[in-house]
């Protein structure tokens, strides 16, 4: 969700002058388009040479006509050279042309010939977010909606970019409400704004926006997925699956949507279906890093390790920066004894990638025992438990090396610090015995 940083034609003008429209930006599909129709004025017998050509521009534009349209506009500025309008006009031709500098000079330049316009301030807000000027974005923006108070697209901007990159959630809903009001048909908004508080953890008032979003575009699959996740965010695993196949009968080819429904064959103790809801998901999109960790998760789980390790390979080839999949391929090398050089080299680069990760020092500890590095163990492990969210299974660990290096106070509080944060762990309280200690 939010403002679209990337290369997708904007459609500045047309969204901003109404005639129209792109999809809201959240999500980049999702959103009912501006009112369309070519601005005009009925009660005016003539109209001036520069509206003319402007007004037939904007029937270029509609049409599909990029040549027409420059044409057009280009005539409107040589009876009014300081018409914004015509010069956002052009701007949008140029955007389609992929003309993109031309385009930012155009929105520049109607900007100071008409510093009140509205449109203008939304076209510079907009072109600022996507160059990442996010506060001089904020400003255009702001100054756009108090020109206009029922103008929706620099509000929607604006939204977006307090959900995301500004992180100020609380003001964006402010403005998703806003557009609402402005315009309660507005899907994308209702979708934002339900989005926006399943984000902020607030479920319950999620469900109401995201449901209007579903009910003024029955067709798209988006708010169904949206609520699909929803459901299983509040452990409804049966609902999500009803949600999520409705959408998919919408897409097919939905691999957020199939990841999804992976997770709730899993919540509903189907793994298999789960492992094949997450290969559909990955054989339409090769590089979704979620629906690949989580295939290689459930393979871990199911004992299934050859194969697991297949997949983590295969995530690390995606994202050389995934640590969590280096962690597992160096701890499923260092419990079967096999391959330890290559443990260690995984082990080493998942801690580099996640230094203050307890579990990745874990696994580096547990390794460098295996390949008899007992210091190195005995360091790493310390480092481990020195960390927030170590587990009992690495004072487990911490104690089995000290244990081996003839540390045996040491290795009794740790395993005693094991079954105090884990009272079931057998293999702690296995080795208390042996050494004699309750």
């Amino acid at each position: 969700m939010g403002i679209v940083m990337s290369k997708r034609s904007i459609g500045w003008f047309c969204c901003l002058m109404g005639i129209a429209g792109a999809a809201p930006a959240v999500p980049e599909k999702l959103g009912v388009p501006e009112k369309m129709g070519v601005p005009a004025n009925p009660a005016k017998a003539t109209v001036e040479p520069a509206e003319a050509a402007y007004q037939r521009g904007i029937g270029r534009l509609v049409a599909g006509d990029w040549q027409g349209a420059e044409q057009a506009f280009k005539e409107s500025l040589k009876s009014q050279p300081n018409l914004a309008k015509a010069k956002l006009g052009l701007a949008e031709v140029a955007f389609k042309k992929n003309q993109n500098e031309q385009a930012a000079k155009l929105i520049r330049e109607a900007v100071e010939a008409e510093p009140g316009n509205a449109h203008a301030q939304a076209s510079l807000g907009h072109l600022l977010a996507l160059q990442k000027k996010y506060p001089e974005a904020e400003v255009a923006l702001k100054k756009a909606a108090d020109l206009d108070p029922k103008m929706i697209r620099p509000r929607m901007d604006l939204a977006d970019l307090y959900a995301t990159v500004l992180r100020r959630p609380s003001d964006a809903l402010i403005l998703y409400q806003d557009v609402v009001a402005i315009d309660p048909d507005h899907a994308g908004a209702h979708y934002a704004y339900g989005m926006t508080e399943m984000r902020l953890g607030a479920l319950a008032k999620a469900r109401k926006p995201l449901e209007t979003a579903r009910r003024l575009q029955p067709s798209n699959p988006l708010p169904l997925l949206a609520l699909g996740r929803l459901s299983l965010l509040q452990k409804d695993p049966d609902s999500a699956m009803t949600l999520l196949d409705r959408a998919l009968n919408i897409q097919p080819t939905l691999a957020e949507a199939l990841e999804l429904r992976g997770d709730a064959q899993q919540m509903r103790g189907n793994p298999d279906k789960a492992l094949a809801d997450y290969a559909a998901a990955i054989k339409v999109q090769p590089n979704r890093m979620p629906a690949l960790m989580k295939q290689g998760s459930l393979l871990l789980q199911l004992g299934r390790k050859d194969e697991a390790g297949k997949v983590y390979q295969a995530a690390v080839r995606v994202d050389p920066r995934e640590a969590l999949a280096y962690n597992n391929l160096a701890w499923m090398a260092a419990e079967s004894g096999k391959n330890l050089d290559q443990a260690e080299q995984w082990a080493r680069k998942a801690v580099e990638l996640g230094p203050d990760v307890a579990e990745f020092q874990d696994t580096l500890g547990w390794t460098y025992r295996a390949r008899g590095k007992l210091k190195e163990a005995e360091r790493a492990l310390q480092r481990a438990t020195g960390l927030q969210g170590a587990s009992a299974s690495a004072f487990y660990h911490l104690g089995v090396v000290e244990q081996a290096l003839g540390k045996t106070p040491e290795a009794t509080a740790a395993f005693r610090k094991a079954l105090e944060l884990d009272k079931n762990h057998e293999a702690a309280a296995q080795a208390l015995r042996k050494l004699g200690v309750s």
